[in-house]
Parts: structure tokens; C-alpha cells; sequence
């Protein structure tokens, strides 16, 4: 501890031998190092920064010194004389931060320290930064500020000023208030003496003036008739952005945007095309400030689009394949190009385009008198000379005058008179003119837009349209017109002329012509007779007639021509076609297969037939099954049998004939027959199974109907994958004979029947014998084996019988005149014997039949159980250690299929003695000899029994011997051992020491034990002041196990004096019954 000494008596006299040597140090003084700021920071090292200090204690005194930093030792200096500042540096690496130092002297008279005294150290200059803007703004005045990043060690301070060659002083911000480009110095700068460098240079931007904008072309309110792509052309000036954002407004729509147009030069916007239109238009530009000012508006209209062309129409119909197309379109001294339009359906020529001609006004006048159409003169007002332009050689064109009768006339003479000029022109007036109408003259005898296009046609009718086009703007589409071209003769079209069923045969033709038939002039000619117009009648439009005439002919071949023309002159005769007259039908015979044919064994079958016909070597026949045609031969020969093979087959009534057609058309059907296909097998009949086996082998014996059958058998258990057992073939059974019993009824359990004794050769021993109302589908359907017959049986009417004696007596009645078939073999048709492999448990079985393809409908489901496990006992619920004389006994007995609880047998049974005890509701045991104890109840399912008895048992051991089986017989049997405690033998006594006690806190306990327990285990205490078992007995300690000893001393007692108290002992077994 600084400035604190220990003295003890061995110091004392230290002191005494030292002062004969040295003063005592009094005080030590320590110095703040050069250059530390008033804030107690300074930039520096350990070889740089002063620790000072002196030390007082006597006039010629020497110390040893030592410089510490945070407690810590950072260097000495020896031999240090009192009042002489010395310094010391640091001999370790200094730490930017706080510190705290002293300085500790001592000579060898005592020691002493200085007062502590903080220091920071500070070597990390500081970094300023600003928020001035980096781009222009559009402010008159802006504060900028500055701060610095805060390294956590001495007080910074931000420098700041503005000018180019400005000094920072100290300050935070400055206040910019000039527009221009504003110089900014500013650095920052702690107390240790840190500045930061260079000096940094910021540059705020201040901008408040609008650009201005000049804008010089379009020319404002100009119509532009003569063009349509423009540049817009402008000048901004701005006070001081070099570039600006300038848009392009047409009609109040942004149309384009120049981000980089230069200060004070002449910019465009160029290749505009615009639609005819009106159009206004500014210019709006930003500064780099933002600052933004829009032009004035100016405006122009474009106007260069074409009239609708006007068309003089030629002729409608021609025989030319070119015509000429004239007319004009108005658009005053200014050239337009022309393109006609000769158009059929999806295809057009497109004539060659030309440039209108141009025609100028040279002057106008007033009609002075009215004239009439055909006069070759007109009078116009004098009013001086003859006006301008109605020389000889120009032209006059009339206001009234209006296509398609407009006309320009030539000045050919003038005449002056007093009050008048007379104008001779040519041609004549083609319309009367009035003083209320105008003349104008020109130089050129057609207006400007006239046009005289050629133009090709197509063959036939030609839609004839002209558009026109000015700088790639299109005008209205003239009105369309139509020239038909008929260059073409006429056609006859003969395919209706086919070969006739009957003889008055209607005979059909068309003729047809591109535009007008002439159908006066139709003749046919038939086999060399002449049908003309007056023998043909015809219907239908001037260019397409359909046409007939009756004729009667004979069955045989006959030939055809037919002329006509068209009203122009143009003429055709088809050529000769060949037809046939038949009316006899071909005859149709069907040979195989016979009707009411039935097949069982196959799905494939032939049919075939015979057709004759009188003229046609080949047919068309057609096979209907079912009415729905199967198939269909077209080359079926005359008079030749045809085979038809139809494959796969399904099973079912078939009704089938055959259509043949020859080349007329004319159509026989032959007889319908009927056959049947019956090759499906039919649903499985399961007789005999044994539902329970041991074994995992299971026979299925049955019928499926059908001989020569696949009988496939699928085994599904649970979630496992269903598997299958194949057998061979179905087997086959014949008939030998079906007929009735006679004479009298046989009943059950006998064993002959009576026959027709005509019948008694069918009835052989060996055959068997099949009843009809033996139901096939019950297990008791059998076949009988014929083992002898009695010919001429009896007498009277009984020699008219054969007795027939089977070796099975009937398992039902047979009735007289029952039903019976005689069989080569003992099983039916269809029988089956499958042999299955099955899982354990469970199988799940269905049959099902396939032959030929066809898969009959699965059986009916049978389940057959696969018993291999025995049953299982479960003892785990039945304690190995009872403290009861009366326990319930409870065990759990479980199967795969089902627990036989009649086969359920326990014996209980000790040294002495043994009970038996079996179920309570029935039991295959014989109980006779038995001594026999409480029965077993048991409940639950066939799979799962839970079972108990109550049985009063001493105390002792005992052995539970279990027998179990499930219904097959499988059996197991299991013990356990149990012991029965539920008392203790013998008795303690505890040995009373005295009435009294002097000890309220202990008592000493001790007794004699004279149990003859087995199963002994401890003893326990208690005490109270009640006998047990009153309320009170353990009311000072309630009972605890003192171990297998006969004393014990009990402590930690709270007695009271003069109460009466009582120790109570009892014993405990190991299964926890105490004694009393």
C-alpha cells in the first residue's frame, strides 16, 4: 500500500542506523510531460514523452526512483538527488488511451510515492468529413456541416472556412449563399495535437437562374404542303450548367429527350415524320440544378396527303386484255403518284406507277350570257382588255362543269366586242352554262392530278381501284369500279352423265360461260339421236345453267356429246363420254356358315358367300355383323365364292349377311343368319375347401363351365404383395345322352332310377350320371357312377324300364321325368383341382378363368387360414409376489386364428396339494378325478382372451402351470412360480427399562425378537403418547426403519415432563407386510 509502513522493533532501529547516512524522503512531486494538453492529452512514445518528477528529504540526499504506469513498473532512475527535476521514459511501448502514473523514491531511510496523476496518449489523427452536395442545387443559401469520426481518445475539433485561399478556423458548418461554384477548405484536429492531412477541398454548387430557350424551326403557323419529315431546331442558354435535359413536347405528348444538349448551341431534334395535321410545339429544358423553364409554343400544319382520286369509267365489258384508266387527282401545283388496280379475288396487277401532270391557272372571267350544250362559242364580261390567259392555245374550264361530264375546252379564236369578249373553244359545250357560273383559263388541257394509267386485266370480271401517294402519306381510295373481260368460250361439264338403274334415264349436265351463255344453241347428242334446245331443259343464271332431258334406253353401253355458245360468239363441244344402263340388281347367296351355328372352342371363324351379276365381272360387297359393317371387298369376282375370316371374337349372339353392289349402284342383300360364339369361361364355382389348415398346401376343387381353361388363383394378405398359383387345363366331359327318369319318384338315399329301356345302351357301367336338379352351385352337386343296369325290369308295365343302380345313394330326390345327362367322365366339364401354396395366416382367394384370350369373372372371395403358430400365454400381468391370501390371477392368451378356451387348463399346485381350474363356460377336459378349484373367466375376442380367477391360497410358494390350445390343436403350455406372503410369523418384545425418564431430548429402546419370519427384512418405530393404533400412537415420530437390530437409540426427541408416552415396534417382511 502506497504512503503506509509496518513498523516493528527491528524497523526502529534500521531507522536509527540510517540516519546517521541519509535524510528521509519528506514528499515526491511529479510534473505534467511537455506539451500535454490542457485536456491531458498528448501524441507521442515512450522515447518521447517526459515523466518529471522530484523528491524532498534532505540537503544532500540520494534516492533510487521508479516510474510506474497502471501499477505497473516502467523504469527507474538511481542515485536521484532531492530537489532536482528529473525525468524518466517509459522502457515499454506506450498504449493509444488513458493511464494512470506515480513515481515511487527510496533511499535507505524509508520510501515514498507520489500522488497518481492520468495521462492520455493520443497518435491517431483524426478523419473529417462533409455533407455538401456533389451535384448543383437550386437553393440561394445552403448550410454545409463537418464532422469527424470519434476514435474514443482526445476532444477533436472541426476547422472550416470558405474562399480559395481561405485558413480553417475552428467551426462545424458554413453558410454558402453565393450561386456559382463555392470553394470549401475544411480538416479536423484533436487535443493531443493530431491534425489531419492535407487541408480537404469540398465544392458547393448554387444555381437559381431558369435556362432560356430559342426555337427556330418549324416555322411558326406555316403550312407545310410540300413536306412532312422535319428537325426541330432550338437554342437554350443557361447561367452556369454546361449540359441540360431538354424534351421535345408535340401537342402537349413528350415525343423525345436530349440529356446532353451544350449551353448556348444551336440543337435539333431530328427526322419527324408527322401525319397531315395541326401541330403545336415547345421545348422544355433543366439545368443541372434543376432548374427548368419551358419555351414559348409554337405551330405548323402538314398538309400533304393526296385527295381521293376521281376515276372516268371505260367500258364494262370488253374482249381486250388491257384497258386505259384516266382521271385526276386535286391537289393544286403539286405532283402526286398514281397506282391502279386491277383486282381478281386474291390476285391484283399493280400497274406501273406515274406522276400526275401539272397545270397552272392563268387567269379567270364571268360568264357574260348563258349558253346551251353543243354550241362551239361562250361571252365573258369586258372589263378592259381580254384578261390574262384566255389567249388561243390555253384552256377553259367551267365551275359548273363536274366529272364524269367535266371537259377543259381549247381557246381556239376570240372576238372583241363593245360590251363583250367572245371565245370560240372545241369541242362543243357539253353541258349549258349561266351567268352565275365562273371560267377559269389555263395553260395545259388537263387539271394538275391528271392521270392516264394502263392497266392489264384478268380473264373474267376486274375490280378496278386507284390510290395515290404524296411523300409517303396515301389518300383516300378512289371509288372501285368494274371491266368484264370475256375472252373464254363456254364450258360443258359431263360429270353428272353416270351410269343410270333404270331405263327412262334422267340425264344431267351443267354448261357454264364467264359471262353470258347462249342456251338456244345447246344440242346433245345420244347414241346418234339428236336432243336440241326444244328437248333440253335448262335452269339457272346467265353464266351457269344445269340442265337435263329424258331419254329411254336399253340396257347396254351408250356414248354422249354436247355443244353450246355464249352470247358473244365463243363456242365448245365436249367430248364424247360412255355410260351404262342396268336395272337387273345382282343376286346375293350365302353358303357359309350354316344358320344357328354355335362355337365354343375357338374365336376365330369363316363366312362365305356367292354374288352373280349380268354385266360386272368384279363387285362391292359388304359384310354386316350385327347390322354394323365389318368389311368391306370391292373386287369381289362374279360368280366366285368369297371367304371372310373375322378374328377375335367376343362371346356373345352373332346375326350376319352380305350386301353387294355393282358398278350402277344397284344394290341385293342376302338372307340374315345367326351364329354364336360362346368361348368366355364362366364365373369359377368353388365346391370344397377347407377354410382351416396346418399345412401350406390348400386344394380348391370346383367348375368353371368351360373345357380347356386357365384357372388362375390370387392370394392377397394384408399389404403384402398378391401373388399367384397356376393349374393346368379345365377338364373336358362328353355327352353321351340326355333324356328323363320314369315310372316313379327316387328319393334321397336311394340309389337307382328307372329309364325308357330303349335308352339302356347309353347306360353303361362305368359312364356317369348327371342329374338337372342336383344345383350345381351347392356343395351336394355330384355325378353318379352307373355300376349296373336291369333291361325288361319286372313285369307288366314295368318291362318297358331299365333299372339304372349307381354306387352313391342320391344326396337329394329325384322326382319322375327329371332331367338327366349320361357323361363319359365323372366331373363336369370345367372341373378343377388347383393346389395352392399359401403365407401364414390369412388367404384371401379368388379364382379366375382365361382361355383364348378372354378372362372370365373372378369367383366369389373364399378365405383359408394357414395355422402353424401355437397360441401364446402371456404371464407378465401376474406378480411373482403376493401379499394376499386371495389373489386374482390374471393372464392374456393370444392367436393368429382363435384361442380354444374349452382346452384352457391351470394347475395350482404346492408341495401339498394341487387344484385344477378351467374354463367357466365349457371345458374338453374330463374334470371327474380332478380336485378342482375356482373357474376361469375370460373375455375378449377370438384372437385375444383376457383371463382371471380368484383362488384362496395360504401363505407358501406355488407353482401356475398353464395349457392352452387354438382350434387347430396347436397347444402350449407355461409356468410360473409365485409366493404368497401376506402375514408374519412370530412376535417382538420390546424390554421396558422403566416408567420414567430424565431425558426429554433420547430415549433407549431395545427388545427381544422371537419371529420365525421367512421373509424378514426390518424392523420400525414410532412413539407417541396414545396406544396404536388411537390417534396420537406417533404423534412424537411417526414410524422408521431401525435396520435388523433389537435396540436403538432415539434422538432429536422433544419431550414433554409429566406427559405419558409410548414406544411402539412392529416388523415388515420383504414384500411389505407388517406385523401387528
Amino acid at each position: 500500500m502506497r504512503n503506509k509502513s509496518i513498523i516493528g522493533f527491528g524497523a526502529i532501529l534500521f531507522l536509527l542506523v540510517v540516519l546517521l547516512v541519509s535524510a528521509a524522503i519528506s514528499y515526491v512531486t511529479i510534473y505534467d510531460p511537455a506539451d500535454l494538453s490542457a485536456s491531458g492529452w498528448i501524441n507521442g512514445t515512450n522515447d518521447t514523452i517526459d515523466f518529471r518528477f522530484n523528491w524532498t528529504g534532505g540537503p544532500i540526499a540520494l534516492a533510487n526512483c521508479t516510474l510506474y504506469i497502471d501499477d505497473d513498473n516502467y523504469g527507474n532512475e538511481s542515485n536521484v538527488l532531492e530537489n532536482v527535476t528529473t525525468t524518466i521514459l517509459a522502457n515499454k511501448t506506450l498504449d493509444n488511451g488513458t493511464h494512470t502514473w506515480y513515481v515511487n523514491c527510496s533511499n535507505n531511510n524509508g520510501s515514498m510515492s507520489s500522488s497518481e496523476n492520468i495521462i492520455g496518449i493520443d497518435n491517431l489523427a483524426p478523419i473529417s468529413s462533409t455533407d455538401a452536395p456533389s451535384e448543383w442545387k437550386s437553393v440561394s443559401s445552403i448550410i454545409v456541416n463537418f464532422t469527424s469520426d470519434n476514435d474514443d481518445l482526445s476532444p477533436i475539433t472541426n476547422y472550416s472556412c470558405q474562399g480559395v485561399g481561405c485558413t480553417p478556423t475552428a467551426a462545424n458548418s458554413q453558410t454558402i449563399n453565393s450561386e456559382g461554384n463555392n470553394t470549401v477548405k475544411y480538416f479536423s484536429g484533436d487535443d493531443a495535437r493530431n491534425n489531419e492531412t492535407p487541408i480537404k477541398t469540398a465544392y458547393v454548387l448554387l444555381d437559381t437562374s431558369n435556362p432560356t430557350m430559342n426555337l427556330s424551326n418549324p416555322i411558326d403557323s406555316y403550312t407545310y404542303l410540300d413536306q412532312n419529315n422535319f428537325n426541330f431546331t432550338f437554342n437554350v442558354t443557361d447561367a452556369y450548367s454546361n449540359t441540360l435535359d431538354c424534351d421535345l413536347i408535340i401537342n402537349g405528348v413528350l415525343n423525345e429527350t436530349n440529356s446532353t444538349v451544350q449551353n448556348d448551341t444551336k440543337t435539333e431534334f431530328v427526322n419527324k415524320f408527322l401525319a397531315d395535321g395541326n401541330y403545336n410545339w415547345n421545348i422544355s429544358c433543366e439545368d443541372l440544378a434543376g432548374n427548368n423553364n419551358t419555351s414559348e409554343t409554337k405551330s405548323f400544319t402538314v398538309d400533304v396527303t393526296p385527295d381521293k382520286p376521281v376515276i372516268f369509267t371505260p367500258i364494262n365489258l370488253t374482249s381486250d386484255t388491257r384497258i386505259n384508266i384516266y382521271g385526276y387527282v386535286n391537289r393544286s401545283g403539286l405532283n402526286t403518284n398514281v397506282t391502279v388496280y386491277a383486282q381478281q379475288e386474291a390476285s391484283q396487277y399493280i400497274n406501273s406507277t406515274l406522276t400526275t401532270e401539272t397545270s397552272s391557272k392563268t387567269g379567270t372571267a364571268t360568264i357574260n350570257e348563258s349558253q346551251i350544250a353543243g354550241n362551239g362559242f361562250f361571252y365573258i364580261n369586258k372589263e378592259g382588255s381580254l384578261p390574262a390567259g384566255f389567249g388561243v392555245g390555253n384552256f377553259t374550264e367551267f365551275s359548273n362543269h363536274q366529272p364524269p361530264n367535266w371537259e377543259r375546252y381549247e381557246i381556239i379564236d376570240t372576238t372583241e366586242f363593245a360590251d363583250r369578249y367572245q371565245i370560240n373553244i372545241t369541242p362543243s359545250l357539253r353541258e349549258d352554262i349561266n351567268t352565275s357560273d365562273s371560267v377559269s383559263a389555263y395553260n395545259q388541257s388537263k387539271p394538275t392530278g391528271w392521270f392516264n394509267v394502263s392497266v392489264p386485266l384478268f380473264s373474267g370480271n376486274n375490280t378496278i381501284q386507284v390510290d395515290a401517294k404524296r411523300l409517303e402519306n396515301y389518300g383516300p381510295v378512289s371509288d372501285s369500279f368494274n371491266t368484264f373481260s370475256d375472252i373464254t368460250a363456254p364450258t360443258i361439264n359431263l360429270s353428272l352423265v353416270t351410269n343410270y338403274t333404270i331405263n327412262n334415264a334422267k340425264i344431267n349436265f351443267s354448261i357454264s360461260d364467264d359471262y353470258v351463255l347462249n342456251v338456244s344453241t345447246v344440242v346433245a347428242n345420244i347414241s346418234g339421236t339428236i336432243y336440241n334446245s326444244t328437248n333440253v331443259s335448262c335452269s339457272g343464271t346467265a353464266t351457269q345453267q344445269e340442265c337435263s332431258l329424258n331419254a329411254n334406253l336399253t340396257n347396254s353401253y351408250h356414248n354422249i356429246t354436247v355443244s353450246i355458245n355464249d352470247v358473244i360468239g365463243n363456242s365448245n363441244t365436249s367430248e364424247k363420254k360412255q355410260f351404262l344402263v342396268n336395272s337387273q340388281t345382282p343376286i346375293v347367296s350365302l353358303e357359309l356358315l350354316a344358320d344357328n351355328y354355335e362355337e365354343d372352342d375357338n374365336n376365330n371363324i369363316t363366312l362365305s358367300f356367292n354374288v352373280t351379276d349380268i354385266f360386272d365381272q368384279s363387285l362391292n360387297c359388304s359384310i354386316y355383323i350385327n347390322t354394323i359393317l365389318n368389311n368391306t371387298n370391292e373386287t369381289v369376282q362374279n360368280g366366285t365364292s368369297t371367304g371372310v375370316q373375322l378374328d377375335n371374337l367376343t362371346d356373345g349372339e352373332y346375326n350376319w349377311d352380305v350386301s353387294c353392289e355393282n358398278d350402277l349402284g344397284l344394290t341385293n342383300t342376302s338372307e340374315t343368319r345367326t351364329f354364336t360364339i360362346s368361348n368366355t369361361p364362366e364365373k369359377a364355382g368353388i365346391w370344397l375347401y377347407e377354410s382351416l389348415i396346418d399345412t401350406n398346401i390348400a386344394n380348391i376343387i370346383g367348375v368353371i363351365g368351360k373345357n380347356n381353361t386357365l384357372v388362375n388363383a390370387t392370394i392377397e394378405q394384408g399389404e403384402l404383395i398378391p401373388y399367384n398359383n397356376y393349374t393346368t387345363s379345365t377338364q373336358d366331359s362328353e355327352l353321351n345322352l340326355i333324356t328323363t327318369t320314369l315310372k316313379q319318384q327316387a328319393s334321397q338315399g336311394e340309389y337307382c332310377v328307372y329309364v325308357n329301356k330303349t335308352l339302356n345302351e347309353s347306360f353303361i357301367p362305368g359312364r356317369w350320371i348327371e342329374f338337372v336338379n342336383h344345383n350345381k352351385s351347392n356343395a351336394y352337386f355330384e355325378r353318379y357312377n352307373i355300376t349296373n343296369r336291369t333291361n325288361d325290369w319286372g313285369e307288366g308295365e314295368n318291362a318297358f324300364y331299365t333299372r339304372v343302380c349307381m354306387q352313391e345313394n342320391l344326396t337329394a330326390t329325384v322326382p319322375t321325368t327329371t332331367s338327366i345327362s349320361v357323361y363319359d367322365t365323372n366331373y363336369p366339364k370345367g372341373w378343377f383341382n388347383i393346389t395352392l401354396s399359401l403365407r401364414e395366416g390369412e388367404n384371401n382367394i379368388t379364382l379366375e378363368g382365361s382361355r383364348l384370350g378372354l378372362i372370365g369373372q373372378d369367383s366369389d372371395l373364399i378365405t383359408i387360414f394357414y395355422d402353424n403358430s401355437a397360441p401364446t400365454i402371456n404371464l407378465s400381468t401376474i406378480p411373482g409376489n403376493l401379499t394376499t391370501n386371495t389373489p386374482t390371477i390374471t393372464f392374456v392368451l393370444e392367436d393368429d386364428y382363435n384361442v380354444s378356451l374349452p382346452t384352457l387348463l391351470l394347475n395350482i399346485s404346492n408341495s401339498t396339494n394341487s387344484t385344477m381350474h378351467v374354463w367357466d363356460q365349457e371345458t374338453a377336459h374330463n374334470i371327474s378325478s380332478w380336485e378342482m378349484g375356482a373357474n376361469i373367466s375370460c373375455s375378449g375376442n377370438r384372437y385375444l382372451q383376457t383371463c382371471s380367477l380368484t383362488q384362496s391360497l395360504s401363505d407358501d410358494t406355488y407353482n401356475l402351470s398353464f395349457t392352452i390350445n387354438d382350434t387347430i390343436n396347436h397347444q402350449i403350455t407355461d409356468n410360473k412360480a409365485i409366493i404368497i406372503a401376506a402375514t408374519i410369523s412370530g412376535s417382538s418384545e420390546i424390554n421396558d427399562t422403566g416408567a420414567t425418564t430424565d431425558n426429554r431430548f433420547m430415549l433407549n429402546v431395545s427388545w427381544t425378537n422371537t419371529t420365525s419370519e421367512q421373509y424378514f427384512d426390518h424392523y420400525e418405530l414410532a412413539v407417541g403418547t396414545e396406544t396404536y393404533p388411537n390417534n396420537g400412537y406417533d404423534n412424537e415420530e411417526t414410524w422408521f426403519a431401525v435396520g435388523n437390530n433389537v435396540s436403538y437409540e432415539i434422538t432429536n426427541l422433544t419431550l414433554v415432563p409429566g406427559e405419558m408416552y409410548y414406544v411402539h415396534l412392529k416388523s415388515v417382511n420383504t414384500f411389505g407386510v407388517n406385523s401387528t
